[in-house]
């Protein structure tokens, strides 16, 4: 048998086996879901879960084979790709290397794989000030959270000095800037933990990040997802599917009842399919804050009587209200840039410059120590932006390079509002991509707030510092009016923090829309619920990475305690087998849907495999409990799924 008609055999069987129904149907696999992932599907070993992921394998540990050429020398053992290295943080996003992991339909760079964003990002662990959560409804306040934030410590290392000797570098720009930031009265201070700093005029430190206690890149899948999924990519669990390059295109409901999902459409290898649902089933969406409402947008979940703001051509009817779907917010940046001509060295470094970098990526290899165990941000401070701030409300990050510099003594420090009220709804265009939104500083009161901030640190801190100025800024750094002037001519840093686009929502009615902070049951449906930064209101006083695998991990526990319920209220006589939303021991430790063009399973993953046979694992084992499906039935679509693989591996095998 020649390779086509071979592969289009594998294809088929593997289409077949795909034909069952599941207990839960995850769109994507990012920071957030896959961790509440992790949690159901080792809580539930006799549930059968799908996953659809837009990207693939990322980091080694789950089948990434993406390696940096500093690694060809190496054993295979000891190479990592480019995720794993968190220096390579600046040279993917926004990169010609990380292209292949964009996802093409929204406005800005967003990645796919699996792990999403936490994956791209400089996870930057900051858990956010108190007042922030206790504005969130039950159960996501700090006391909900307090022990889900010291679990997450618990499961990876949080340092600011994450080379496994110990030493901080490219500390300079920090020591150098310190003698004005105390003189400004900030405080060098813990700023992984927010809370006990919301009284201080400001505060400041290298970055507290997230690693594997070994110098590389840590997060979800170093504490969660290695439990479920193998270094070959695909799960370690019989009751666990995964397809990669998976595109979701829309939600399928019911058309009997409108408010029931019963499945979702999505293409993969250039093949149209469905998959669906168990009659007591549910769809987990993860897709991330641009990507998540957009797909609920092209399954007619949305505001109703605003299809015309969000579509430019053939309009999808929103036949499942909710009002509050769309609402983006970001943070917003505006940079510029200094430059020391002091007596002290100024370390920088260009990441992307390996022929520069010869020594710094020696000490990587052989021994995960220097600047590539950092990603990128050497100096983050908190401050209030006026005196008659509340608490600080901008942060300013340095990094340790600064745009087309030749001096070597220059650095670009970035100031960032933390809770901007800029705020839009999103919408598409024709094509059905995202268009740029109006959130950065689009109110007078963001405008307002980001130019007290800039003015406040050239007086009050750059003057501070001697040998310090700034070379690219204000041209008059004591006018107000100058600093407004720079900030309408430099333009503002898209942060891609979005957030607000799926709220968690306080009611007990259909009508207040959002999502239902217990179950995380989107409103208007019955049985899809939202798990990633969409659920965050509005935008967090921090960086986010810390509160978005708390999402996850909170979610995890309330989606377990779901499921025990329903298993509980319709299976009399029979125990569940997980207990109330607690976190799997074995988790790693230290109307009929409209006709829509398609949609990314998710703006939180990307890969090198396509949704081939690799992408596709071994076959679910269904549950009857909860879903009103006879037993003798669902035992039946369980043997004929996963006939239908070993029928494929027996018939590939004799060509």
């Amino acid at each position: 048998m020649n390779s086509i008609k071979r592969a289009s055999l594998a294809l088929f069987l593997i289409q077949l086996a795909l034909s069952q129904p599941y207990d839960a149907i995850f769109v994507g696999m990012g920071t957030a879901n896959s961790i509440a992932l992790t949690k159901m599907v080792t809580s539930f070993p006799q549930k059968s879960f799908l996953v659809l992921e837009m990207g693939g394998p990322t980091t080694k540990s789950v089948g990434g084979t993406n390696i940096p050429s500093y690694f060809e020398s190496q054993s295979a053992a000891n190479q990592e790709t480019i995720f794993d290295v968190p220096g390579e943080y600046q040279n993917i996003a926004f990169q010609p290397q990380g292209e292949p992991y964009k996802i093409p339909q929204t406005f800005t760079w967003q990645g796919m794989g699996y792990g999403g964003n936490s994956q791209f990002n400089g996870m930057l662990f900051m858990s956010p000030p108190s007042r922030y959560l206790d504005a969130l409804p039950s159960p996501w306040k700090s006391s909900n959270l307090s022990a889900v934030f010291t679990d997450l410590r618990s499961r990876m290392t949080v340092t600011k000095t994450p080379s496994t000797d110990g030493k901080n570098y490219l500390n300079e720009i920090t020591n150098i800037m310190a003698p004005g930031m105390d003189g400004a009265n900030w405080q060098r201070s813990d700023t992984s933990d927010l809370s006990p700093l919301e009284t201080l005029q400001g505060y400041y430190n290298e970055p507290y990040v997230v690693t594997d206690g070994n110098g590389m890149r840590g997060g979800p899948i170093t504490a969660y997802l290695t439990s479920i999924i193998g270094t070959d990519g695909k799960p370690k669990s019989s009751n666990l599917q995964v397809v990669a390059g998976a595109t979701v295109s829309s939600i399928v409901f019911d058309a009997q009842d409108p408010t029931k999902a019963t499945g979702v459409q999505y293409t993969a290898g250039g093949s149209q399919q469905t998959a669906t649902l168990n009659a007591g089933g549910r769809i987990i969406v993860g897709a991330g804050a641009l990507m998540t409402p957009r797909l609920l947008y092209l399954s007619g979940v949305g505001p109703t009587g605003k299809e015309s703001e969000v579509f430019a051509s053939n309009p999808v009817t929103f036949a499942r209200n909710n009002q509050k779907v769309g609402t983006v917010f970001d943070h917003v940046g505006v940079p510029i840039v200094l430059e020391y001509d002091g007596t002290t060295t100024v370390d920088t470094i260009n990441y992307g410059d390996y022929p520069s970098n010869t020594e710094e990526l020696n000490a990587f290899v052989n021994g995960r120590t220097g600047p590539y165990c950092q990603y990128g941000p050497v100096l983050t401070a908190h401050f209030r932006a006026a005196a008659s701030s509340a608490h600080p409300d901008v942060e300013i990050f340095v990094n340790p390079n600064a745009p087309d510099s030749t001096t070597g003594k220059s650095f670009q420090a970035v100031f960032m509002l933390l809770e901007p009220n800029s705020n839009d709804l999103l919408s598409m265009d024709g094509n059905s991509n995202l268009k740029f939104p109006g959130i950065y500083l689009s109110t007078t009161q963001d405008k307002d707030q980001m130019a007290n901030a800039i003015y406040t640190f050239l007086n009050e801190v750059v003057p501070k510092v001697p040998g310090l100025k700034v070379t690219q800024g204000p041209a008059d750094a004591t006018s107000l009016d100058s600093v407004k002037a720079y900030i309408d001519n430099i333009g503002t840093f898209i942060m891609n923090h979005f957030t607000g686009t799926v709220p968690l929502t306080e009611g007990n009615t259909e009508d207040a829309g959002g999502v239902e902070p217990s179950t995380l049951r989107v409103r208007g449906t019955s049985n899809v619920h939202v798990v990633d930064a969409s659920l965050l209101p509005n935008s967090i006083p921090a960086h986010p990475v810390a509160m978005v695998m708390a999402l996850g991990s909170k979610a995890g526990d309330l989606l377990v305690d779901l499921l025990n319920s329903e298993a509980a209220g319709s299976a009399t006589g029979v125990e569940s087998v997980a207990s109330s939303g607690s976190a799997d021991p074995n988790i790693n430790s230290n109307s009929a849907s409209p006709t829509v063009s398609e949609s990314p399973a998710s703006s939180n993953s990307a890969s090198e495999n396509p949704a081939s046979s690799d992408g596709v694992v071994n076959p679910p084992i269904n549950s009857d409990a909860g879903s009103g499906v006879n037993r003798q039935q669902q035992n039946s679509a369980v043997t004929n799924g996963f006939s239908m693989i070993v029928v494929a591996s027996i018939l590939l095998s004799l060509f």
